[in-house]
């Protein structure tokens, strides 16, 4: 099966994560994506591409750093960062229709949408 173009390339500034994020809900979104949702969209796929980065980082150096000023163990900064980039990606992922609720919200919308261009119909 051959693969879809996607209809808005990534832009060639998102990282290589990002840029997969980018194509993936592309893809997902098909005909609803507008120029409008660009801006967006960039930032959902940067979001996701720090907070993925900053996880794996994460993972490696654990969740507590040694404290410069004080000598004892401190929370990783890089949770913070998780943290914000996680919130930021939950948000747009929202926005987008990309979270079971927000799927079903948009559904419901449609499926009264089209009832009232029904009963536009039959008057």
């Amino acid at each position: 099966m051959a693969k879809r173009k996607p209809q808005f390339p990534a832009p060639d500034y998102l990282d290589p994560l990002a840029a997969s994020e980018w194509n993936r809900i592309v893809l997902l979104l098909g005909d609803k994506l507008t120029d409008a949702d660009l801006q967006g969209l960039t930032s959902l796929c940067c979001a996701f591409s720090r907070m993925v980065t900053a996880q794996q980082q994460l993972q490696t150096q654990g969740l507590t750093v040694m404290s410069a000023k004080t000598g004892w163990p401190a929370p990783n900064p890089l949770i913070s960062i998780v943290n914000s980039a996680s919130e930021t990606v939950r948000q747009l992922s929202k926005e987008y229709g990309l979270t079971p609720a927000s799927r079903r919200r948009m559904k419901q919308a449609d499926d009264q949408a089209n009832a009232i261009k029904r009963n536009d119909l039959i008057r």
